[in-house]
């Protein structure tokens, strides 16, 4: 069965054309309409962003069987509609969608701008760890979003990245908004415009 995908978008804060792409992946708990608020926490720091926030078949479709793929594809279209490149997106990932962000980061054939996987959880497998030849920057953050699942832990995560060779930063900062505090807000914010936005002055 083939996923098909659409969502709310927020334009850039500059009314320009939009230089970058930021995709919000919600949990099961939450939808897009509501992880797209977020686009008014960034959008001061990214105004050159567009944000695009797909909504996802939760619960019921497992990642493997074609959400990555069929995710992937969508985002493609998303990027050659604003004529785009891979570097130019940047993928952030909340509860659940954390290991899909990671999955979609380490398994491209460019590598992405940036990937944030908020959440504690969906360790990705050595394999797919191993096989990933362009990943992207990865940072992974640690918030109020539901239990851990057992054996994983965001930190050791990072570190088992690292010796990998994958960029990737770990952040703890729990708080009761999306998961977060003021301050994991503002860092991901900062994350991203650093990775995907070096170029483009505010």
């Amino acid at each position: 069965m083939e996923c098909s995908f659409s969502g709310p978008t927020r334009p850039p804060l500059s009314c320009g054309k939009a230089k970058y792409l930021v995709v919000l992946l919600h949990g099961a708990g939450s939808s897009a309409d509501e992880i797209i608020d977020l686009s008014l926490d960034w959008a001061p720091t990214l105004n050159k962003a567009e944000f695009l926030a797909p909504e996802l078949p939760w619960p019921g479709r497992d990642m493997e069987a074609g959400l990555v793929d069929g995710l992937w594809r969508y985002l493609e279209a998303a990027l050659a509609a604003k004529r785009l490149k891979h570097a130019q997106l940047a993928v952030v990932g909340f509860a659940e969608a954390a290991g899909l962000a990671l999955a979609l980061g380490l398994s491209q054939a460019e590598p992405l701008g940036a990937v944030v996987a908020v959440g504690r959880g969906a360790k990705p497998r050595p394999e797919s760890i191993g096989a990933a030849r362009h990943p992207a920057p990865l940072l992974l953050v640690s918030g109020h979003i539901g239990p851990a699942a057992p054996g994983t832990d965001w930190r050791e995560t990072a570190k088992d990245l690292q010796k990998a060779g994958i960029a990737a930063e770990y952040l703890e900062a729990p708080g009761d908004y999306f998961g977060l505090d003021d301050q994991g807000l503002a860092r991901i914010a900062d994350y991203l415009r650093a990775h995907i936005a070096p170029s483009h002055p505010a």
